[in-house]
């Protein structure tokens, strides 16, 4: 009764492909910035403003939960718990081994849409001439 796109028998996807353009994209900027500095929740949040995807409300950081939910299932990152600050426990996100070599191929992926959206611009550019 599924038609196409439907749930029957689809495969599972790699997180990064999932939920079109802007989200894979978010995926790899926050994964990008647990292998510059781990961090929390919120810092790491705070520090995907930088690339204009997140803003800190409880939609979003609960989203954004859950794509480290993922991201940690997955292998690309590690959480472990922090108790010794003051204030509530709280989780502390690392990349892997694995999510450095994700980084890699997603900046292949970048080289070669940027070299894509080169390609519009130009042919674009040349329907004014």
């Amino acid at each position: 009764m599924y038609g196409r796109g439907g749930r029957r028998g689809r495969r599972k996807r790699d997180f990064f492909s999932a939920g079109g353009f802007g989200k894979r994209w978010q995926n790899a900027f926050l994964l990008l910035l647990i292998a510059e500095k781990p961090g929390h929740g919120y810092d790491l949040a705070h520090r995907l403003e930088d690339f204009g995807c997140m803003k800190e409300n409880t939609g979003q950081m609960g989203a954004l939960y859950r794509m480290l939910s993922v991201m940690e299932e997955e292998g690309y990152i590690t959480a472990d718990w922090i108790t010794s600050e003051p204030g509530p426990a709280r989780k502390m996100y690392k990349i892997t081994d694995l999510g450095k070599s994700k980084l890699h191929e997603l900046r292949k992926n970048l080289d070669t849409l940027k070299e894509t959206i080169d390609k519009y611009q130009r042919r674009v550019s040349e329907l004014d001439d």
